[in-house]
């Protein structure tokens, strides 16, 4: 596997993984002894990302727009969207995917019109899973 590189463009930091990256994820809040976290605006050129948030609320600022993610919302990020985020007494799941696994989907007719739908959307999707 290729290391992760980071560059900064247009005072952006860019953080670029290779295809074999396929999928990460991070657990971030309550029960990991964080009361408050904060990570920079970057963005990911050939990376999906999908966000949950399990407790409280996270500021979530894609593409220049700010977004408080209240528990049980998901809100996917697509590739070249630049996004930062911040929150304080909560809890979060973090799931990224490189653009080739939705490319295997699409190719192989598994999801649809799903790569069309996430790209064609005006705004991320973002959507409640659960009742709080």
């Amino acid at each position: 596997m290729t290391d992760i590189q980071q560059t900064r463009k247009d005072g952006l930091l860019w953080i670029e993984v290779p295809p074999d990256f396929a999928f990460s994820l991070h657990i971030r809040g309550s029960g990991t002894g964080e009361t408050e976290y904060s990570f920079p605006l970057h963005g990911h050129s050939e990376v999906y990302e999908l966000t949950y948030v399990k407790r409280g609320t996270l500021t979530h600022e894609i593409a220049g727009h700010t977004f408080h993610q209240q528990r049980g919302t998901v809100t996917i990020i697509r590739p070249g969207e630049t996004h930062q985020l911040r929150g304080r007494n909560m809890s979060f799941v973090n799931f990224g995917w490189h653009v080739s696994i939705m490319r295997m989907l699409h190719d192989h007719r598994l999801a649809g019109n799903l790569l069309a739908e996430l790209l064609a959307r005006p705004q991320p999707l973002s959507t409640r899973l659960s009742h709080p």
